[in-house]
């Protein structure tokens, strides 16, 4: 059994789905974030605080949206950014600008006592004008590259088949798979 630490719901629902047939368990405990612009310095402390309070297989993601005209902000502060300034901020800081590429990233550390892995998703595409469909986080202003549309338009089921925590969590996954005491246990 691996416990993904994490208190988002929706992100423990994707996640599942990920890892299926794996069983993962949500553990919804309180850690401390670093403030870093340095994904893997804030998994790093994410995974090895849980894991002191844990004791057992564990993963924490961290995600980051990085906005070319904004000079790759807000990058990892992503999550302060949508519960002060909300999508609609992010768009109002847009306006004006030409340039609205941008990388969604995540981030997986995965740590059992012993053994300290990372994972990382990438998905390219640009920031919408406009937030458009029902999703969650940046998915309703987030168009990744060769679409037209934002990941929320596209849905879950696209979403959990080519998003940047899909391709993190699944790099995790069969890392997981692939590692015989893992799969003995």
């Amino acid at each position: 059994m691996f416990y993904f630490v994490t208190g988002n719901k929706n992100k423990f629902k994707e996640v599942r789905e990920i890892f299926k047939p794996l069983k993962i368990k949500q553990a919804s405990i309180h850690i401390d974030e670093i403030q870093s612009f340095n994904l893997n310095e804030i998994c790093k402390a994410k995974v090895l605080q849980a894991y002191s309070r844990l004791k057992k297989p564990l993963f924490v993601e961290d995600v980051s949206l990085e906005i070319n005209a904004l000079n790759k902000f807000p990058g990892p502060f992503i999550k302060w950014v949508e519960e002060t300034i909300s999508n609609k901020g992010i768009l109002k800081l847009l306006e004006g600008k030409t340039n609205r590429k941008a990388i969604a990233k995540a981030m997986v550390c995965f740590y059992d006592g012993k053994r300290l892995r990372f994972f990382q998703g990438i998905l390219k595409g640009k920031i919408a004008l406009k937030e458009k469909g029902k999703g969650w986080g940046f998915d309703p202003i987030f168009i990744p590259d060769g679409k037209n549309k934002t990941i929320a338009e596209l849905g879950y089921k696209w979403k959990n088949k080519n998003s940047h925590r899909f391709k993190a969590h699944s790099a995790l996954k069969k890392y997981l798979t692939t590692q015989e005491s893992f799969c003995n246990s």
